[in-house]
């Protein structure tokens, strides 16, 4: 099997996490101008609410123990 080619990943990798239950939106509508900005400015990359967010599901209270959550979300942002 041959390995697919960066425009093949780009396509497929939104298909793929819509998939496991990701919401899958256009980087144009959370950008800090916008209504629903979720980026405090242009050069932030981690979006900090949604990461707190994962953090906080039920699911993942019985995985990962409060401190590695707060050293999770301090490492990544």
């Amino acid at each position: 099997m041959a390995c697919p080619r960066e425009s093949q990943t780009d396509s497929l990798a939104p298909l793929w996490l819509e998939s496991l239950g990701w919401q899958i939106g256009h980087g144009s509508e959370i950008v800090p101008d916008r209504l629903f900005a979720e980026r405090q400015n242009y050069r932030q990359v981690s979006l900090e609410q949604r990461l707190r967010g994962v953090f906080s599901l039920k699911i993942m209270h019985s995985y990962v123990w409060v401190g590695n959550k707060a050293q999770a979300i301090r490492i990544t942002l």
